[in-house]
């Protein structure tokens, strides 16, 4: 067995639960059983932009309650706690630009799959000459393989809510920031940037 099978089999039914929930039964928005995740609000105009560029099948695989991000992050490495189907990390390949990174995690196999799946598509539809966005299978209590200090921005769209270890989560996060961090949090939704980008980056996008 595989390490990520290993530990999926000890973490008891919860996990498994979750699991054959956003792998299996989950295949399209629509399919959510609760309209806790959505939210009527708009968001700003440069995320609806870099929103409308994500391909549709990508959306319509949409779980997230809404993603804040300030609004000038050219460059970043951004880390995704709970990528899914990607929409919010094929937003974010397009606004950190071609020198910038993506980092997606996620501890379904389907989803991860499925997002690796279109990361050819947005490297072509953006113009870039080589991919800024990966996708691993993980769990965000541990992000092995990720180097300390090594991110600058951390987000977590209603996934950080669903792990029994929130503790081990956050440990896991502010190892993988850059040093010095400014954390700006929303009921469901979990950004931790980096203070050197938060100190050219004054304000932040209302949730999607």
């Amino acid at each position: 067995k595989t390490t990520y099978e290993i530990r999926l089999s000890l973490v008891g039914s919860e996990m498994c639960i979750r699991d054959r929930y956003y792998g299996k039964t989950l295949r399209k928005t629509d399919d959510l059983k609760t309209n806790a995740c959505l939210t009527g609000e708009r968001p700003p105009a440069y995320l609806r932009e870099a929103l409308s560029a994500v391909h549709d099948d990508v959306k319509t695989r949409y779980y997230g309650c809404g993603v804040a991000l300030p609004t000038t992050i050219e460059g970043a490495t951004i880390l995704d706690l709970g990528s899914g189907a990607g929409r919010d990390c094929f937003a974010l390949s397009k606004l950190v630009g071609p020198n910038g990174r993506v980092i997606g995690v996620d501890m379904t196999e389907e989803q991860v799959q499925f997002a690796q799946s279109y990361i050819d598509y947005h490297t072509k539809k953006y113009g870039y000459s080589k991919p800024n966005v990966e996708f691993r299978l993980g769990f965000i209590e541990d992000l092995t393989g990720i180097p300390s200090n090594s991110v600058d921005i951390v987000i977590s769209n209603c996934v950080l809510n669903l792990s029994t270890k929130k503790d081990q989560v956050l440990k896991e996060v502010f190892r993988v920031l850059k040093e010095g961090v400014k954390c700006i949090s929303q009921t469901f939704t979990l950004i931790v940037v980096s203070v050197r980008l938060s100190e050219r980056t004054p304000s932040c996008g209302e949730s999607a």
